[in-house]
């Protein structure tokens, strides 16, 4: 029997995660998911322990959600693009050690927020455009990770 790799998955109309559409045997080895419609639920991606990349722009995930992505650990990047994103919700990230890339674009993160990413280490893009990060907040920040490529 063959295996079936899929690499990427982009559901954008769909009402359903990859394992409810009886995926489940082709989602473990699912490299990247991108998913843009407004019906989206986090808990659905939990399951996808080996994904390295997620990208959730424009959907409905708000900061409980965020919990939901902790069990990622394999996440290098991740986009939270024009969700509903603010402070609080970062803490959850602290558990994605591997985090290379978080893109923040048009979400209510503030310089408060930025404390929770402090402990991400291998973080070498952050992008902060269209939120409220001052550059006092990226200074001190970048102080945490003088190696990241901080875009505000």
């Amino acid at each position: 029997m063959k295996h079936l790799i899929i690499f990427c998955m982009i559901l954008t109309a769909c009402q359903s995660s990859p394992e409810d559409m009886g995926l489940k045997e082709a989602v473990k080895w699912l490299n990247k998911l991108e998913i843009n419609n407004k019906t989206f639920k986090p808990y659905t991606v939990k399951a996808l322990k080996d994904l390295k990349v997620l990208e959730l722009v424009g959907t409905p995930v708000t900061d409980m959600d965020l919990v939901h992505l902790k069990a990622l650990k394999n996440l290098k990047a991740l986009d939270l693009s024009s969700t509903h994103v603010t402070d609080k919700g970062l803490v959850h990230l602290k558990a994605l050690k591997g985090l290379t890339t978080l893109v923040l674009i048009g979400t209510r993160v503030t310089d408060e927020g930025l404390v929770h990413l402090k402990t991400l280490k291998n973080l070498t893009t952050l992008t902060l455009m269209g939120t409220q990060v001052t550059d006092a907040g990226v200074k001190d920040l970048k102080k945490a990770l003088p190696k990241s490529n901080i875009i505000k």
